[in-house]
């Protein structure tokens, strides 16, 4: 867990310093290109144009699986980032254009990732979007958001390169936002 207080800063600086945080503790072992899963957190999702911005210059044509999400944070902290990072070489999955069989990446990250060697499969968090035009399923409509983010899950899984299903699953972790009634 990684998070940098910088007080008086912008966000993209508050995401900078923690990057550059990351890369002085990775010095010698590994590189950021050497992460292949991440999981970023945001005090406020409003900030996500802003943080991805800074985010994607610091990793390279295949960046790493990746989820995005809002929590609340100690005060002054406004970006944390988890991270698994190996320096064996890895498998991605990297949909950058619409298509009929799995969610085009709406940011820099990759879909799926897998450490060549020993068959783990890290996947990237999906959201209830409609593969062929981009379209998010409304929040009043959670059952079919539910069902749509299920459905792009289970394609990335059976993607020729990864040949995967949800029953080789060994973890699913699901994150829900209370809706105000």
């Amino acid at each position: 867990w990684y998070q940098r207080r910088v007080h008086g800063e912008s966000l993209e600086g508050e995401v900078t310093a923690l990057f550059k945080n990351i890369e002085a503790d990775l010095e010698g072992r590994c590189k950021l290109s050497d992460v292949y899963y991440a999981q970023f957190y945001l005090r406020d999702m409003r900030n996500f144009g802003a943080a991805n911005g800074v985010y994607k210059r610091f990793f390279g044509a295949n960046p790493p699986s990746r989820a995005c999400i809002e929590i609340d944070m100690p005060p002054g902290v406004n970006v944390a980032l988890e991270f698994s990072a190996s320096t064996a070489k890895r498998d991605v999955l990297h949909v950058q254009s619409m298509s009929e069989w799995a969610p085009a990446c709406i940011g820099p990250y990759s879909q799926a990732s897998r450490l060549k060697g020993s068959g783990l499969l890290f996947m990237a968090g999906q959201i209830g979007m409609l593969p062929e035009n981009t379209q998010l399923i409304p929040n009043s409509r959670p059952l079919a958001q539910t069902r749509q983010t299920w459905q792009n899950i289970v394609k990335v899984l059976r993607a020729p390169n990864f040949k995967a299903d949800l029953d080789t699953c060994i973890s699913h972790i699901v994150f829900i936002k209370d809706q105000p009634e």
